[in-house]
């Protein structure tokens, strides 16, 4: 039996309804800008590659929200892409850093420049997400277990620099490469958003064939081990995509990031058995219905906003797949319930997230709280510490977070927030964090913002 953690779910209700119908499910819309359409999970063609501009990260333009995505760009494939994967780089100490997340992140900057590519042609664009590509290969075939990725690798560091879980590959083809192994959910759901974004803009047919055959390896895996990630025969740290314990449905969260990863590899392999693996856990098992009924993430002092990114990259994706009306309700129902939680908060990805894939779009106010925060982001991104526990302006609540930081009633002011490598997932009540530390953080937290904004048209 199964030692499962309910931790992101709570359960409200046993689930009716929602699913309903076989057939179909594989599908995609095409276009830009309705709930349910184009990037990346589609067939469209984006704002078409004359929209906005094509101009390289070296040309100025007027645009100083384009200006700051060119930059970040560009300093990714200068500073923080040593083998493809997107790392945090210290130039104070000339070293990397934040390998336990290399699947997640590179996979949000593979989005990122593949709907810049979409939306100006940007052949820069293509160049770099091309290469993250080839390094999903390395991710996974690294491991030596087909169909398991690393959370990161290394061909120049040593295990030991890498972390906890830092193996050192002695044979092989990637003798001499080290890998961050212990790969959770979180890694997962980001590097099936990089694939799942970017399929319908990767032009190379060997790497579209590389893509395909990892993408099946990695699909036929989870579904064998029955949504559990494993390595070395043992399941890894957080590694429970499975929403089950005794055919009880105690965790949502979990189906909503299981259904993503199976509809994602469904539409690029094409295959009948992983159409039918999404189908049998999104309508038989009744996974779908579940997802609309009891995904409920932590509310009040003790939220996770980790849990808040992975859900919304995840409905990114389904709603960008998803044909058959009563899954899409399902899918739409649930988005919006949790997006109610943080809205208001100047969380650029979630506002964008929500903007794009709503039946009906957004309110203005929405994109206009995401534009505020895209135009108060710093360039460079650098870590910094932030002590705000002394500003009166900001009472302390009386619990603190689920780290056990102070944090105050409400979401402080972007501008003042602590950096982070990612900030849209990190607590915005937080009073105190950072570090001056000479870190530079790379910028796909802006970049998939801002392209998403971008590719559906939203400003």
């Amino acid at each position: 039996m199964r030692a499962h953690r309910v931790g992101v779910s709570i359960v409200l209700a046993l689930v009716l309804g929602c699913g309903g119908g076989g057939g179909g499910g594989v599908g995609a819309g095409a276009g830009v800008g309705g709930a349910g359409s184009g990037p990346g999970p589609g067939t469209g063609t984006g704002a078409g590659t004359g929209a906005g501009t094509g101009a390289g990260a070296g040309a100025a333009v007027a645009d100083p929200l384009l200006q700051k995505a060119l930059d970040f760009s560009r300093d990714a494939q200068r500073d923080h892409t040593p083998d493809g994967l997107i790392l945090d780089w210290n130039p104070r100490v000339g070293s990397f850093s934040a390998y336990a997340d290399g699947g997640i992140w590179t996979g949000t900057y593979i989005a990122a420049e593949a709907l810049r590519f979409a939306t100006t042609g940007d052949p820069d664009a293509e160049r770099n997400l091309e290469r993250s590509l080839r390094a999903f290969h390395v991710l996974q075939a690294v491991t030596g277990e087909p169909g398991l990725y690393a959370r990161s690798f290394s061909s120049r560091d040593p295990a030991s620099r890498l972390g906890t879980n830092g193996v050192d590959v002695t044979s092989g083809p990637y003798a001499g490469y080290a890998f961050k192994g212990d790969a959770s959910k979180d890694q997962y759901i980001g590097i099936f958003f990089g694939y799942g974004v970017s399929w319908p803009f990767v032009r190379d047919p060997a790497l579209r064939a590389q893509i395909r055959d990892d993408v099946a390896r990695c699909a036929d895996r989870l579904i064998a081990d029955d949504l559990s990630i494993r390595q070395g025969g043992k399941e890894t740290t957080f590694g429970d995509l499975y929403p089950e314990v005794l055919g009880i449905p105690v965790n949502a969260f979990n189906a909503t990031l299981a259904l993503a990863i199976l509809k994602t590899a469904a539409h690029i392999t094409q295959e009948p058995r992983h159409v039918d693996a999404y189908e049998h856990h999104a309508i038989r098992r009744g996974y779908a219905a579940m997802v609309r009924t009891l995904l409920v993430l932590e509310a009040g002092p003790y939220r996770n906003y980790n849990n808040y990114n992975m859900a919304m990259l995840a409905f990114y994706l389904l709603l960008g797949l998803e044909t058959q009306p009563a899954l899409v309700d399902c899918y739409q129902h649930a988005m919006s319930r949790i997006f109610a939680d943080v809205r208001g908060e100047q969380i650029a990805l979630f506002d964008l997230v929500y903007a794009a894939r709503r039946a009906g779009g957004a309110s203005p106010s929405v994109v206009d709280d995401a534009l505020s925060a895209l135009r108060l982001f710093p360039y460079p991104n650098e870590n910094r510490r932030v002590d705000l526990s002394a500003d009166p302006r900001f009472p302390h609540h009386p619990i603190r977070d689920r780290k056990g930081n102070l944090q105050t009633f409400d979401a402080i002011p972007f501008e003042l927030r602590e950096p982070d490598n990612f900030v849209w997932k990190i607590n915005p009540r937080r009073l105190v964090g950072g570090d001056d530390n000479g870190e530079i953080f790379p910028g796909q937290a802006y970049l998939i913002a801002y392209w998403i904004g971008r590719y559906h048209r939203l400003f």
